[in-house]
C-alpha cells in the first residue's frame, strides 16, 4: 500500500457505521484505485447521479454562441460521446455552457 491515502469522510452526510464501511472497502480494495485519474479517464460499469432536492427541472436558455464556439462545442461533444463517457439522452432539459478559447489554441486543436 504505497502511499494510499483513505479519502476524508468528516463531512459526508452518512452514519459513522456507513463511514466505517466505506474506510474498510478502501483499505480492502486499496489496489484498484488509482491515485490519480487522467482527464477523461472512466470507470467501467459506473453510472453518475445527482441527486435533486426537489422535483423541479432545471433547464437554462443557453447563451449565444458563435458558428466557430458550436463547431468547437459540437467537436468536444462528439469526442466525449465517442469515448463514452457521456451519451446522448431523450431529455429535453439544457444545461448551459461556455466556450473559450485558449491562448495558445488552432484551428484544428483548440
Amino acid at each position: 500500500m504505497n502511499d494510499f491515502s483513505i479519502p476524508n469522510l468528516d463531512n459526508a452526510d452518512i452514519t459513522a457505521e456507513q463511514k466505517l464501511q466505506v474506510k474498510n472497502l478502501c483499505l480492502d480494495y486499496h489496489d484498484v484505485f488509482g491515485e490519480t485519474m487522467k482527464p477523461h479517464a472512466t470507470i467501467p460499469y459506473v453510472l453518475g447521479h445527482l441527486e435533486r432536492k426537489n422535483e423541479y427541472t432545471i433547464s437554462r436558455r443557453q447563451w449565444p454562441l458563435s458558428c466557430k464556439q458550436k463547431a468547437i462545442a459540437r467537436k468536444e461533444i462528439d469526442k466525449l460521446i465517442n469515448l463514452g463517457i457521456v451519451e446522448e439522452g431523450p431529455s429535453i432539459v439544457n444545461l448551459p455552457f461556455f466556450v473559450t478559447e485558449k491562448r495558445d489554441s488552432t484551428p484544428d486543436n483548440p
